[in-house]
């Protein structure tokens, strides 16, 4: 599981275009809530990056991979199940606005429920690529920059918690 610090930003970031497309279509029907909004989506995307920043900055860990696997996927498959059918709802009654607040709140609980922290789209346009590796005694998710990741290999890497990992000196030319 990541750590607290770890979670919220990959949690608040990854809703970041989501609040945006919101707050562009007025979903809400309220600036102070638009503001409020956007400026979440602002600061998690700030966030974001300076926690990949720091957690740069950590000494890193060689870790053993036995077997892995691409995860890229995921992060379309959240786009496509719960961002993109936003970008069409308009919501003129405090009805249709308390029914997608709901619906919000749902998409929330479940990432929240299925530990899905890695699965962010600003990762993915920042280039980074998900893959489950197996070790000797655990599974990790690695966010890397690599397009392909062998196994076995020997990597180092940032870890953001006890389930995800950052590669250390993520660059795509690398291979292992």
């Amino acid at each position: 599981m990541p750590s607290i610090p770890a979670k919220v930003v990959l949690f608040v970031s990854s809703f970041a275009p989501l609040l945006t497309v919101l707050v562009l279509l007025n979903s809400f029907g309220s600036l102070i809530v638009n503001l409020a909004l956007g400026a979440v989506a602002v600061t998690s995307v700030l966030s974001l990056r300076h926690f990949l920043t720091v957690a740069r900055s950590l000494s890193p860990a060689p870790i053993e991979i036995a077997r892995v696997t691409r995860r890229d996927g995921d992060t379309m498959a959240y786009l496509m199940t719960y961002v993109v059918p936003f970008l069409g709802i308009a919501t003129s009654s405090t009805r249709e606005r308390a029914a997608l607040g709901i619906v919000l709140l749902i998409v929330l609980l479940l990432y929240v429920q299925a530990d899905l922290f890695y699965v962010n789209p600003l990762l993915a346009l920042a280039r980074y690529h998900v893959f489950e590796v197996e070790m000797e005694s655990k599974t990790l998710v690695l966010l890397s920059k690599r397009h392909h990741l062998r196994s076995p290999a020997t990597v180092d890497v940032h870890l953001l918690g006890n389930t995800v990992a950052l590669e250390a000196h993520c660059d795509s030319s690398r291979r292992a």
